[in-house]
């Protein structure tokens, strides 16, 4: 039995090089890493508060966690198409090992805690362009 867990491009940052442990201790933990390339909470608050162009030091634009994954050792694969995902995860829990599975997706729609944090709209109704 596989262990999956669901994180952030920006959260799996703090972790990375526990992919060796996780070789090293030969744990079946797969990791889906859902990239939109970007610190978004913070985005999305520097919008909220300072306006569209005041934005600064959110983008997360160069990392390959999949190839950091690689590099200590576990699996890697980076998923860009829909139809890519259900196979790579598939093929994660088939290996028995640790993967991670960079899942590209869209900066744009604002995470529900947010918009419950912002009075139930997306920053109180005012329109943002992640």
């Amino acid at each position: 039995m596989a262990t999956i867990l669901v994180t952030g491009d920006g959260a799996v940052g703090y972790s990375l090089a526990e992919f060796d442990s996780l070789v090293r201790a030969g744990l079946p933990v797969i990791v889906i890493v859902l990239n939109n390339q970007a610190w978004g909470a913070t985005l999305h608050t520097q919008q909220f508060l300072f306006g569209q162009d005041r934005v600064t030091n959110n983008r997360l634009e160069n990392g390959s966690y999949s190839g950091v994954a690689r590099a200590l050792g576990a699996d890697g694969v980076e998923v860009r198409e829909l139809d890519q995902l259900r196979p790579a995860i598939e093929a994660a829990l088939a290996a028995r090992r640790p993967a991670c599975i960079d899942v590209r997706v869209s900066l744009g729609p604002i995470p529900p805690e947010e918009r419950v944090l912002n009075g139930g709209a997306p920053f109180g109704g005012v329109e943002i362009d992640a």
